[in-house]
Parts: C-alpha cells; sequence; structure tokens
C-alpha cells in the first residue's frame, strides 16, 4: 500500500514529515506515553504547515489518525498533551465530539520551524518547551 492511499481522505498526502526529536527523545524518557505520543505526532503532521494549526472536531482527528479507543479517551489525552507543552488550544468543555478545535503545535514544536534544531535549543526560543530532563 502507498502512503498517499493510506493517508486517502484523511487529509495526508505523500512526501515526508519531520518529527522533532523532543518527540523521541519524550517517549525515550518516558515522559509520554505510547498513546500520547502517536497523537503529538499526527497533530503536528496534519497541521498547517506554515502556522502549525489544525481545525478539526474530536470525531473528525479520532477518524483521521484512526483512534480505536473512545472520544473521551482521545479528549483526555489532547488536555494532556496541552498541560505538557506539546499542543496549545482552549479546553472545549461542551458540546460533544462536533464542537471545533483549534490545535496548535508550539512554534518551536512546528514541522517547518527553523527553530527546531535539537532539544537544548528549544529552550533559546522564548517559549516554554515541553520538560525534556
Amino acid at each position: 500500500m502507498s502512503t498517499t492511499a493510506a493517508g486517502a481522505g484523511r487529509g495526508i498526502e505523500g512526501g515526508f514529515a519531520a518529527i522533532p526529536r523532543a518527540l523521541f527523545a519524550a517517549v525515550a524518557n518516558g515522559e509520554l506515553t505510547a498513546s500520547q505520543a502517536y497523537i503529538a505526532m499526527m497533530v503536528m503532521g496534519l497541521a498547517n504547515f506554515h502556522n502549525g494549526v489544525l481545525v478539526t472536531t474530536l470525531r473528525s482527528l479520532g477518524d483521521r489518525i484512526l483512534w480505536a479507543k473512545s472520544d473521551d479517551q482521545l479528549r483526555k489525552i489532547l488536555r494532556q498533551l496541552r498541560d505538557l507543552g506539546w499542543l496549545h488550544f482552549e479546553d472545549v468543555r461542551a458540546g460533544g465530539p462536533r464542537v471545533r478545535y483549534t490545535l496548535r503545535v508550539p512554534e518551536n514544536l512546528r514541522l517547518g520551524s527553523t527553530r527546531l534544531i535539537s532539544p537544548d535549543a528549544l529552550t533559546q526560543t522564548g517559549t516554554p518547551p515541553p520538560s525534556l530532563s
């Protein structure tokens, strides 16, 4: 199966996407679970390359990333990622799975960021980075 065929209809096109090394470091250090890392990686890959924004509903995001668990579990992990500094968004308290989220990847973690150099460089951007102890 080709990459384009696998992502067809989900907003995932062919080509490549860079994943921040900080994400791998957070998983290796036990700071992120596999589910948290997967969701962060998918949001980073789906977000607009230039501004790091992804506008989506919870249900649509779940469908696009082939999330097999509940909407509540996806919402919980998105909040955890926000609290850890991996994503920014306003908390959506009501409205269910069809309410729109505007997810923002922090500038120092965007796939197109020129500031994405190393975990040590993340602390020099002026934006608090996710914990990388």
